[in-house]
């Protein structure tokens, strides 16, 4: 968890990335040498999908929040699908081993234990908006895949205000990722 409220504030909407970039440094300074694990959500918390939809994480775990990917509720989803797939670049651009807990990948809805532990819904059952936000996803995770400095790079970062947030990532000089 040393990422995960700045992650969510900084791409749930409302928060800082002067604030990330500071959890991030501060992260990097407290857990100097030791693998972490950057991700979007958890078994424990309200679905990143939901959060952005309602504009807060203050969903009970009995609410049975509609699936905002199906209905988009007061936010559309393509509101959804960037602010995830920003949310997902940062998450695997971090040094350390991501974590993306099921569904996430797909914008899953749900509100806190156990409604954030629904079925994973059969492809057929995806709409367009669902594989839009998985192909992203598979995008970011191929990059990360191919290219050494998203994986192991020594984070540096290049700049930083509250709405933009610009950070490098290099392995050895010229292997640099941006």
């Amino acid at each position: 968890f040393p990422l995960y409220w700045a992650i969510r504030n900084a791409f749930a909407g409302g928060g800082s990335f002067i604030d990330l970039d500071n959890a991030v440094a501060a992260g990097e300074r407290y857990y100097r040498g030791a693998t972490q694990s950057a991700f979007l959500g958890n078994h424990d918390v309200v679905r990143f999908a939901s959060q952005v939809a309602r504009g807060n994480d203050n969903i009970g775990p009995w609410e049975n929040v509609n699936d905002p990917m199906f209905d988009g509720g007061a936010t559309s989803q393509w509101n959804i699908i960037n602010r995830m797939s920003m949310g997902f670049a940062f998450t695997l651009t971090q040094p350390g081993v991501p974590l993306i807990y099921y569904g996430d990948e797909i914008g899953l809805a749900g509100g806190r234990d156990p409604d954030n532990r629904r079925m994973m819904p059969r492809d057929s059952a995806l709409t367009n908006n669902h594989r839009e936000l998985l192909r992203r996803v598979q995008a970011i995770g191929t990059a990360r895949a191919g290219n050494e400095p998203l994986r192991r790079g020594a984070r540096r970062t290049l700049y930083r205000s509250n709405d933009f947030y610009v950070y490098g990532l290099a392995t050895a000089p010229g292997a640099v990722a941006l």
